[in-house]
């Protein structure tokens, strides 16, 4: 997954037409405000791209996750396995597997407040 992040949700008009020059399709927020979801072009590996605005709360604990497993090597490399492994368990499933790592990122989440 990869997180785009504008200045203001009012950016997204020219994110829009950039994203489509190197053949990003726009597909709407799908049902979670705030969150610009695009498709990926054929010629590269399946993945989320997703923009939004520098304030969003989700880009932030987005963010926030990533920071603790670079500063947790180990953590890494447990969410690392454990992403293997659900990407053998739901194939195509992308939600199943979405759902499937809530755990884990919640915990970690939990793990860096109480660290911070």
């Amino acid at each position: 997954m990869m997180d785009v992040a504008i200045p203001t949700e009012a950016d997204l008009s020219v994110a829009i037409p950039k994203l489509s020059k190197i053949v990003y399709t726009y597909g709407g927020e799908r049902g979670i405000d705030g969150r610009h979801a695009f498709t990926q072009p054929s010629r590269l590996p399946a993945h989320h791209l997703y923009v939004r605005s520098a304030a969003n709360a989700e880009l932030g604990r987005h963010i926030a996750f990533r920071d603790y497993l670079r500063a947790n090597p180990d953590a890494a490399k447990t969410y690392g396995l454990l992403k293997k492994g659900l990407a053998d368990r739901f194939g195509a499933d992308r939600e199943g597997y979405s759902n499937a790592k809530t755990a884990f990122v919640c915990r970690a989440l939990s793990k860096r407040s109480r660290n911070s």
